[in-house]
């Protein structure tokens, strides 16, 4: 544990530190953080040797052009540096819709990480530099600082399984903000490295995709938050893309178990709507994020989304995602129109929802026709008597669960009374041959568009996508 070392000062000097930190403190508070606190700005060792211990799955991480170990050793990147001020900030002090929640991490609807100056969250930062400047003091953002252990060491925040920086009596829904100062302050104690309880591992249970595959250890390339926005990740692998289920960006599953977060998502229902995220429940659309026109990218998707996604290509990609997932026919539309994107990586994740949307309708076709067989027999069996009953009802059910609606039809017409087979169809059998004729119209269209696309592909990654997304539904 790195502590601070506190300099021997004349009484007035450190009278006159201890109220300064006092001072900055309390406007902080003041303007709207959470928690602050003050350590060093000598090196992060604890985290560069942390960072010794992980395996290839951050190299990409490691070269960053930030250059972000060195950023582990402040005075490396800003030698004035005597002291960093950490910030945290609690933003679950909003009202999440929930519908807003399956797509976004709560995070990005706050709009207080690495918030614009423009934004309130980025000016409550530029307001404490305001203040700092007039007391003489130089500061400088520093978010390639290791945030999470500026915070610990602050003695604000200890890691959670999860690796999230958890604030006691807060929980982990914050957001952590550092500035370097060239003034020596008054330096806190560190918290507890970690504070979760031995035997709790909720958080880890709930990873949809296993990225955290033990306490306090991650693999990125499996996180779904990580997939959704990491240029790194551009084309996700197919069980992570069903693991994502409907979300855009972000993922709080995590979060949601850990059993310190419970009372803030308790509270949530009772905190006031938010008038802006509201209105982006009404207008979050997926057919119109996989479009994504320039004016609704400004209206309804920048203001919460503007933190990672740079590429545009990226939200068309994961709403393709989140429409493959949703299994729904009304998109494929859509999805025929965004086959034909200029971008292979467009085309690459809607040639896999196409495939998805079709694989489970030919299911449901099939159950359909199953079940409604055996219905179709049944019924039969009971106008028909005891023999046929036998006979009918265990082998015409079967037989009807093989054939198509318009033959099943004939041979009842032919085989069965006159009244029956009118009853049939007008009733059971006319429903199921709706059915079944909308359920094999589905799954020949998403056939269709993307054997056609095949025809003309010349990516070679989208053509493995598509002849896949066939290879599925034929599996099906």
């Amino acid at each position: 544990v790195t502590h601070a070392t506190k300099t021997a000062l004349p009484p007035q000097t450190q009278m006159a530190r201890d109220l300064l930190t006092k001072h900055i403190k309390n406007y902080a508070l003041e303007i709207g953080y959470s928690r602050v606190g003050v350590t060093t700005a000598e090196d992060f060792n604890e985290f560069l040797g942390y960072m010794q211990q992980t395996n290839k799955d951050y190299d990409w991480w490691r070269s960053s052009a930030r250059d972000p170990l060195q950023w582990a050793r402040p005075k490396s990147q800003a030698p004035w540096a005597k002291s960093i001020i950490v910030l945290v900030y609690n933003y679950a002090c909003v009202h999440f819709p929930n519908k807003l929640n399956q797509m976004l991490g709560r995070i990005y609807q706050s709009r207080s990480y690495l918030a614009p100056s423009t934004n309130i969250n980025g000016a409550r930062l530029e307001l404490l530099r305001d203040y700092l400047t007039k007391q003489g003091i130089k500061s400088e953002d520093a978010p390639w600082l290791p945030q999470r252990w500026a915070s610990y060491r602050a003695g604000l925040t200890f890691f959670g399984k999860n690796t999230f920086a958890n604030a006691p009596g807060i929980g982990s829904f914050i957001v952590i903000t550092s500035l370097l100062v060239d003034s020596e302050l008054e330096y806190d104690s560190p918290c507890d490295l970690h504070g979760c309880p031995d035997n709790c591992k909720r958080c880890i249970d709930a990873c949809p995709t296993g990225a955290l595959y033990e306490p306090y250890r991650i693999n990125p390339w499996r996180c779904l938050a990580f997939n959704a926005w990491m240029p790194h990740a551009s084309y996700i692998p197919h069980d992570i893309r069903v693991a994502a289920e409907q979300r855009i960006h972000g993922c709080d599953a995590c979060q949601e178990a850990c059993p310190r977060n419970q009372l803030a998502l308790k509270n949530n229902d009772k905190l006031p709507e938010n008038a802006l995220l509201e209105l982006l429940t009404s207008k979050l659309a997926l057919e119109k994020l996989l479009h994504l026109e320039p004016e609704y990218y400004d209206q309804y998707v920048r203001p919460v989304m503007y933190n990672y996604i740079k590429d545009k290509d990226f939200f068309r990609r994961n709403a393709a995602i989140a429409i493959g997932n949703s299994h729904e026919s009304r998109y494929l539309p859509d999805l025929a129109q965004e086959l034909n994107n200029p971008s292979p990586l467009v085309r690459a994740h809607v040639a896999w929802a196409i495939g998805q949307i079709g694989k489970y309708n030919h299911v449901e076709k099939k159950t359909a026709c199953y079940n409604s067989g055996a219905h179709l027999g049944a019924h039969l069996g009971a106008h028909l008597g005891a023999h046929a009953s036998s006979g009918l009802t265990s082998g015409l059910a079967c037989e009807i669960a093989s054939e198509t609606t318009s033959e099943l039809a004939a041979e009842l017409a032919s085989e069965a009374t006159s009244e029956l087979a009118a009853g049939l169809a007008s009733g059971l059998a006319s429903d199921l041959a709706s059915d079944l004729a909308s359920e094999a119209t589905v799954v020949k269209t998403a056939i269709d568009l993307l054997e056609q696309r095949a025809k003309i592909e010349d990516d070679p990654i989208v053509k493995e996508e598509l002849e896949q997304a066939l290879a599925e539904i034929g599996k099906a």
